[in-house]
C-alpha cells in the first residue's frame, strides 16, 4: 500500500512538475489550404517558456487522428510545425495537445476555415489569444502590424507644395514604413517614412511629382522584421491647380524672342478665389484679359523688357507663390536720321551716311548686318558700326562722282525684326575753278610802304579783293576789281601800308559763288636808322663808346675808330643793347685804346636795319687818354691844423681836369667840393675848414678823358 501510495504520490508530483513547466500551445492551424488539402495541412505550436523536448507529444483531432512529434526540442519563443498533414476538418474542428504522458497541455476549441485561400487560424497574441482567420504566418509570430490615423498636411494643398503624410503604426516588430502616392500616370511613388514619436511615422511628397488640380490616392505599407507587409486603407488629398498664363500670340512674333505687337494676356485658375498680376511692381487685381497698360514708362508704347508676376488666392486662405515671366517688346521701328549729304554740294567725293536711331532706350537695338545702302538703285558696299549700345551708323565713301542728282536709299532693321527705310537725294555741282595766283606781294620784307599788287585768276572772277587779319578786329574786305581775271598785271597797282607786319588774305569769287583764298604775310620797314647821340663828345676818349639811335628792326651796329693809318671796326651785340626807350636804342662798349694813347683819333658808327638800310653817324675827333691820373704822395697829401685840413696833392697828369673831395655831412647827406682845376707845378693845394668831429673824406682826381 505504501509503495502504491508512494507510487501514486510520485506520479502526481511528476505530473504537476510537467504541467507547471510546460508552456507549449497550439498557435496556428491550416485546415483548408488554397487548392488541394491533401498533404498540405499543418499545425504550428509555440513555446513561450523554457526549452521543451516534444518527443512523444501528440495532437489529436475530433476524428481521433493523432499527429506525433518525433525527436523535437522546441526552444523558448520558438515555433514548430507539424507539416504535410491530412485529415483535418474544415468545420468545427477541435485539436488537443498531449504530452508523452498523455497529459492535455492545450486545446483549440472548435475552429473553422471554410475558405479555400491562404488564410490560417491563428492565436493573437501568440499562445494566448483566440483564433482568427488571417494571412498565413507559418513559423512566424502571429502578431499583425496595425496601421491607423492616416492624415496629410497642409489641409489645403497648393501646387508646388511639399505634403507631409502621417500614420500611426503599432507593432513591436515594425522594420520600415513606406508611404505610397499615386501620380497622374497611375504609377505609385514610394517614400520611406521616418518615425517622429512613439508609433508615429511621417513621409513627405513633392507635389511637383503629381498632377495639379486633381486628387491623389495614397496608402501606407508597414513591413515587420519578418518581411511581412501590411497595407492601410487608401486615402486621398487634393492639390489645387497652379495659376497659368495664356499669351496671344503664344510665341513672340518678332526675332530673338521679341514681340513686335502688343500681345493679350489671360491669367487662369478655376480653383482660385482671387487672381492677381504685377507689371514690374505695379499691382493689379485680375478681372479679365489685359495688355501692357499699367507697365512702367508707358510700356504699351515704348516697349522694353518687362517682368510679369501672377498668382492666386484660395478660399482656404492660402496664397500661391508668385510666378514670373520676362517678356521683351519692341513696337517702334528704327528711325533713319541725320542723313547726309543733302541738297547741292560741290564735293565730288562725299561720304554718304545716316544715323540709325532706336528711339526708346529699352528697345532691341539695331541689327548691323541688316543695314543696306543703295545709290541710284544699286546696292553699294557700305560699312556699318555701332554708335551706342542700341544705335548705329551706315556710311559709304564715294569717289569722283559726276555732276548730277543722286538718289540714296537706306534700309535698316533692329534685332526684333522691325524694319525701316528712307530715301533722299543730293546734287553734285562742281563750278569752274578760279585758280587764284598771287604774284606779288611775296612773303618778304619791304623797304617801302607802297606795295605792288599783281593777282591773276584762270577764269574771270566776279570779284577780286583782300582783307587784313588784325587780332581783335573783324576783317574788312577791300575790293580790288569786278568781273576781272587779273589785277595789276597789265597796269602797275600799288597799295600803301603802314610800317610793321601785315597778314593779308586775298580772295577771288566767281559767278557760282565759289570763293578761293590765299594768305600772305610781309613786313614793311621803310625808315632808315637815325642816330640821336654818340659819346665821347669832342675832346678826350678813354675807351668808353656809347650811342643812341632809332630803329624798329635793327640788324647790325658797328663802331669805326682810329686814324688815317690805322682804322678799326668793332660790331656791337645789339641783343645786349637797352631797348627800354624803344624805338630809341642805347648801346655801349669799352674799347682798349692804349695803342693810341696820347694821339688824336676819329670815330663814328654805322647802323643797318633788316632791309639793309645803312646810316652813318657824324665823325668825331678826340684825343686818346687811356692813362689814369697818378697821385705821387698818397701818404702825405694832407696835414691837419686844428679844424683845418691842408691839402697838398702832387699829381702827374698831362690832361688834368679836376680834384675834388666828398664826405657825408652831419645831416647824413653826401657833399662834394672842388679842390682845384689847375695844377701849379704839379701840385693842387687848398686849405679847408671842418666842423669838430670825425670825418671820412674821399679824394677823386680826374683827367679830361
Amino acid at each position: 500500500m505504501r509503495y502504491k501510495s508512494g507510487g501514486i504520490t510520485l506520479i502526481v508530483v511528476l505530473l504537476m512538475v510537467s504541467f507547471i513547466s510546460a508552456t507549449v500551445y497550439i498557435n496556428e492551424v491550416e485546415t483548408n489550404p488554397s487548392g488541394s488539402d491533401a498533404g498540405n495541412e499543418w499545425i504550428e505550436v509555440y513555446n513561450n517558456g523554457a526549452d521543451v523536448n516534444l518527443s512523444g507529444w501528440s495532437i489529436k483531432n475530433d476524428n481521433n487522428d493523432y499527429y506525433f512529434f518525433d525527436g523535437v526540442i522546441i526552444g523558448q519563443n520558438q515555433f514548430y510545425v507539424l507539416d504535410n498533414l491530412n485529415g483535418l476538418v474544415n468545420t468545427d474542428e477541435s485539436l488537443t495537445l498531449y504530452t508523452k504522458e498523455n497529459f492535455s497541455m492545450d486545446t483549440s476549441g472548435q475552429i473553422s476555415d471554410n475558405d479555400d485561400d491562404g488564410k490560417t487560424l491563428q492565436r493573437i497574441p501568440d499562445g494566448s489569444g483566440s483564433f482568427n482567420l488571417i494571412s498565413d504566418t507559418k513559423n512566424l509570430p502571429n502578431e499583425q502590424v496595425d496601421i491607423s490615423g492616416l492624415s496629410s498636411n497642409p489641409s489645403c494643398i497648393l501646387a508646388k507644395d511639399k505634403v507631409n503624410l502621417y500614420a500611426i503604426v503599432t507593432c513591436d516588430c515594425v522594420d520600415k514604413v513606406v508611404f505610397s502616392v499615386k501620380n497622374g500616370t497611375g504609377s505609385w511613388i514610394n517614400v520611406t517614412g521616418s518615425i517622429v514619436g512613439e508609433n508615429n511615422y511621417t513621409g513627405m511628397i513633392d507635389t511637383n511629382l503629381l498632377d495639379f488640380g486633381s486628387s491623389s490616392d495614397w496608402k501606407v505599407y508597414a513591413y515587420d522584421i519578418f518581411n511581412r507587409s501590411t497595407q492601410s486603407s487608401i486615402e486621398s488629398f487634393y492639390v489645387t491647380k497652379q495659376t497659368g498664363l495664356t499669351v496671344s500670340p503664344s510665341a513672340p512674333n518678332g526675332f530673338n524672342g521679341w514681340y513686335i505687337s502688343e500681345p493679350l494676356f489671360i491669367v487662369y485658375n478655376s480653383d482660385a478665389y482671387l487672381k492677381f498680376y504685377r507689371w514690374n511692381g505695379n499691382l493689379f487685381n485680375y478681372i479679365g484679359s489685359f495688355g501692357l497698360e499699367g507697365t512702367p514708362n508707358s510700356g504699351n508704347i515704348t516697349g522694353g523688357i518687362h517682368v510679369l508676376n501672377y498668382w492666386s488666392n484660395f478660399s482656404c486662405g492660402r496664397v500661391e507663390s508668385q510666378i514670373n515671366q520676362t517678356f521683351k517688346f519692341d513696337f517702334t521701328s528704327p528711325q533713319i536720321i541725320d542723313n547726309s549729304p543733302i541738297g547741292q554740294i560741290t564735293n565730288d567725293s562725299p561720304k554718304i551716311s545716316a544715323y540709325i536711331d532706336e528711339v526708346y532706350q529699352s528697345n532691341s537695338g539695331v541689327n548691323l548686318s541688316s543695314f543696306k545702302m543703295f545709290l541710284n538703285d544699286v546696292e553699294v558696299n557700305s560699312s556699318a558700326r555701332n554708335m551706342s549700345a542700341l544705335d548705329g551708323e551706315i556710311s559709304y565713301q564715294t569717289l569722283n562722282l559726276d555732276n548730277g542728282i543722286y538718289e540714296v536709299k537706306v534700309e535698316a532693321s533692329d534685332k526684333s525684326g522691325r524694319m525701316n527705310d528712307k530715301s533722299w537725294t543730293f546734287e553734285i555741282f562742281t563750278p569752274g575753278e578760279i585758280n587764284l595766283t598771287i604774284i606779288n606781294p611775296n612773303e618778304s620784307i619791304y623797304g617801302e610802304r607802297k606795295i605792288q599788287f599783281i593777282l591773276t585768276t584762270e577764269d574771270e572772277a566776279e570779284e577780286i579783293g583782300y582783307f587784313e587779319n588784325i587780332e581783335g578786329k573783324t576783317p574788312r574786305k577791300r575790293k580790288l576789281c569786278n568781273n576781272c581775271d587779273s589785277y595789276g598785271l597789265n597796269e602797275e597797282k600799288r597799295i600803301s601800308f603802314r610800317e610793321g607786319n601785315h597778314n593779308l588774305t586775298f580772295y577771288a569769287r566767281n559767278k557760282d559763288g565759289v570763293e578761293e583764298e590765299e594768305n600772305y604775310s610781309f613786313l614793311i620797314d621803310s625808315t632808315i636808322p637815325r642816330f640821336k647821340s654818340t659819346s665821347p663828345k669832342n675832346g678826350y676818349a678813354d675807351g668808353n663808346f656809347s650811342v643812341i639811335f632809332e630803329e624798329t628792326n635793327p640788324k647790325k651796329l658797328t663802331l669805326y675808330y682810329g686814324n688815317s693809318s690805322d682804322l678799326n671796326a668793332v660790331d656791337y651785340n645789339i641783343s645786349e643793347c637797352n631797348y627800354e626807350d624803344s624805338p630809341k636804342i642805347f648801346c655801349s662798349k669799352f674799347i682798349d685804346l692804349s695803342f693810341f694813347d696820347g694821339e688824336d683819333i676819329q670815330y663814328y658808327f654805322s647802323a643797318e636795319d633788316i632791309v639793309e638800310n645803312i646810316e652813318f653817324s657824324k665823325v668825331i675827333e678826340v684825343k686818346v687818354d687811356s692813362t689814369d691820373p697818378l697821385l705821387v704822395n698818397p701818404g702825405s697829401f694832407y696835414d691837419q691844423v686844428n679844424n683845418y685840413i691842408n691839402f697838398h696833392l702832387n699829381v702827374e697828369e698831362d690832361n688834368f681836369d679836376t680834384a675834388v673831395y666828398s664826405y657825408i655831412n652831419y645831416r647824413g647827406k653826401l657833399r662834394e667840393r672842388k679842390l682845384c682845376s689847375i695844377l701849379k707845378n704839379g701840385f693842387c693845394e687848398k686849405r679847408v675848414s671842418f666842423r669838430s668831429g670825425s670825418w671820412d673824406l674821399v679824394v677823386k682826381i680826374t683827367d679830361e678823358a
